[in-house]
């Protein structure tokens, strides 16, 4: 899978991304870097809740597919006004808005396709990707993904949550993740472009989360009343 990411600044400034994506296992395909910035270390404000060892992984995997994203936008404002494209083999999307909102969809294929064993969770949702997806969309499409999970376990005999009970706790660790990342680029980054791309995600965290533990599934229930008679 590839996307081509095109932010176009009103002053002519064009910034271009190309995310390569493994079509099997859907994971990121980096360019190698001769050097790593010191931010990307995984010691460097690591997660409170990473499982990884920093003698076996001396680099923070969302830290190291994001460096260039950083590298670009480190003197951006975050609500700068761009025209946003995005470019995948099938589809074309295009919007005028914040830069956040163009850097949210970004690093939402960045950051669950990299190899950090929190966000893994979340990689099969780059298989349907939308960009500028509503909450209650990004809400519709976590949910059908967790709820397939569950078929696939129980297909090779392992328990299954069919009452979604575990999409509570992992909306959580996402957000701690989050939380956590946005602390390690506010020390590395002087603007707070991406630090606000990931607020974007933080809130379809929270919106996963909350649906949940205060029953806000009735909207989405609707939508299945032919399979409800």
């Amino acid at each position: 899978m590839e996307f081509l990411y095109r932010f176009s600044f009103p002053n002519g400034t064009l910034k271009l991304f190309h995310i390569v994506v493994d079509d099997d296992t859907l994971s990121l395909q980096l360019r190698p870097r001769d050097r790593q910035p010191d931010w990307t270390r995984l010691g460097f404000e690591q997660c409170t809740h990473c499982p990884l060892d920093e003698g076996e992984h001396p680099y923070c995997p969302a830290a190291s597919a994001l460096v260039e994203v950083v590298e670009q936008f480190k003197d951006c404002r975050s609500s700068q006004a761009v025209d946003i494209e995005i470019r995948t083999q099938s589809h074309t999307y295009t919007k005028r808005g914040p830069l956040s909102l163009g850097m949210s969809s970004l690093v939402a294929v960045c950051m669950p396709t990299c190899g950090c064993p929190v966000l893994d969770k979340l990689r099969p949702m780059v298989y349907t990707h939308l960009p500028f997806a509503t909450l209650q969309q990004n809400l519709h499409r976590q949910l059908a993904t967790y709820m397939l999970a569950q078929h696939f376990r129980a297909r090779r005999k392992l328990k299954p949550d069919w009452e979604m009970k575990g999409l509570v706790g992992l909306s959580e660790d996402v957000r701690t993740v989050n939380r956590c990342f946005c602390q390690r680029l506010t020390a590395a980054c002087p603007n707070d472009a991406t630090v606000n791309a990931l607020v974007h995600l933080d809130c379809f965290a929270d919106n996963a989360s909350l649906a949940m533990k205060k029953k806000g599934l009735d909207q989405v229930e609707r939508c299945f009343a032919p399979f409800l008679k």
